[in-house]
């Protein structure tokens, strides 16, 4: 690098640790578990409201939420490697910062709707502006060095799991206090703060000074798998997050609101959980795929308990055990993502994670109005499969670089 060419700031250890992890993730792990919380104060109600507006007509509703889903994943497939090219040109923060800024109007956009369709407009906003995860990552994988890039990504997978463990028990409480108007409001307020004062910048370079040229990323086959993986695991967890209030309500249609909230607080319970007891043992060298087929095959342990047994509580259970192991694969990927990227072009490389996940938007809301239509046991049962398939083809494919 020449020495007209500033370099990243980001690349340059945090000379202040907060327990053995850098401060910049420390903040960016409190932005990303802020935003977090702010969506599941209203995000897990999201088929609920649109059961109301379609008076209660829940085919049609979830019709709509699926449709919604759709289009965002669809419109973010196009944005997402477009934001990440831009933020490998001006830096991560941009990024981070539009994500917040759209986090924090899709909520208050909701209030105003009237019908259910009116949920592609607010959907499709969030598909062409949101990705508050995809960010948050590709954001810690520049500002920490490699012998911490993977801890430093289980501390932020850790804060969102804490935000979705948190998110609807707050949710359920405000919209007690003050229905759905009063929770949209608190979430954007908390998105606004968070981006108002935490989010740290990533590039460092003199005014006047050209940006250096970036090296042309040529995704490998061991990175394509990889977002195959985030592909799959993404669909499932938008699948379960999209049927698993009408199930509830199904079984239980006079505690819906109620069932609910304690579903998606105990996944997000079972989430950290896998965060902190897993994902730390799994981020070592040499065990990131083992312990990604050991996770697949406990996913479709879950799945299987679903199918078999229709009740509250054991629809409860095997969520929270598929919400656990889902959020201890997280960090293992994201780190297999970097590590198969220059550091220059992550951006790139997790805007391609954007578009993994969009794809996912279209996959798991599709295959929830599969569900809906045909049956739910069977569904629940195919899901189980697709994750041993997933474990097999990790188990034969993967290849972990070094660290």
């Amino acid at each position: 690098m020449s020495a007209a060419t500033p370099p990243l700031a980001a690349t340059a250890d945090d000379p202040t640790d907060i327990r053995g992890h850098p401060r910049t993730a420390v903040r960016i792990s409190v932005i990303h578990g802020s935003a977090t919380l702010a969506d599941y104060m209203w995000y897990p109600f999201l088929p609920l409201l649109a059961v109301d507006l379609a008076g209660g007509d829940q085919a049609r509703a979830l019709y709509w939420v699926s449709a919604s889903w759709i289009l965002m994943g669809a419109l973010r497939i196009f944005a997402g490697p477009v934001w990440g090219y831009v933020s490998d040109r001006i830096g991560r923060k941009p990024m981070l910062v539009c994500s917040q800024i759209s986090a924090m109007a899709a909520p208050v956009l909701t209030v105003w709707m009237d019908a259910p369709w009116q949920l592609c407009i607010v959907m499709g906003m969030v598909g062409l502006f949101s990705a508050n995860m995809v960010a948050a990552v590709s954001l810690t994988s520049v500002v920490v060095r490699p012998a911490k890039l993977s801890r430093s990504l289980a501390l932020v997978s850790g804060a969102q799991y804490l935000g979705m463990t948190v998110g609807p028990a707050l949710g359920a409480l405000v919209m007690t206090l003050g229905g759905y108007t009063l929770a949209a409001m608190v979430s954007a307020l908390l998105c606004g703060l968070s981006a108002l004062f935490l989010i740290p910048a990533d590039l460092v370079r003199a005014r006047g000074l050209r940006a250096p040229a970036l090296e042309p990323l040529r995704p490998s086959a061991q990175l394509w798998l990889i977002l195959l993986v985030q592909m799959t695991l993404f669909a499932i967890t938008y699948l379960l997050t999209i049927v698993s209030p009408v199930v509830l309500k199904a079984l239980n249609p006079a505690q819906a609101t109620q069932l609910t909230g304690v579903a998606f607080t105990l996944a997000g319970l079972g989430s950290a959980v896998g965060i902190l007891l897993l994902s730390g043992r799994m981020s070592r060298p040499g065990r990131l795929g083992p312990g990604l087929v050991v996770c697949c095959l406990g996913g479709g342990f879950s799945l299987f308990l679903i199918a078999a047994v229709s009740s509250v509580s054991t629809y409860i259970a095997g969520f929270t055990l598929a919400s656990l192991l889902l959020a201890a694969m997280s960090p293992a990927v994201n780190a297999l993502t970097a590590l198969n990227v220059p550091v220059a072009r992550r951006g790139t490389a997790f805007g391609l994670v954007s578009s993994a996940q969009a794809a996912a938007f279209v996959i798991g809301p599709s295959t929830a109005a599969l569900f809906a239509a045909t049956s739910y046991t069977a569904g629940f049962a195919g899901v189980g499969v697709a994750f041993i398939a997933l474990a097999l083809l990790i188990w034969r494919a993967l290849r972990e670089p070094a660290h």
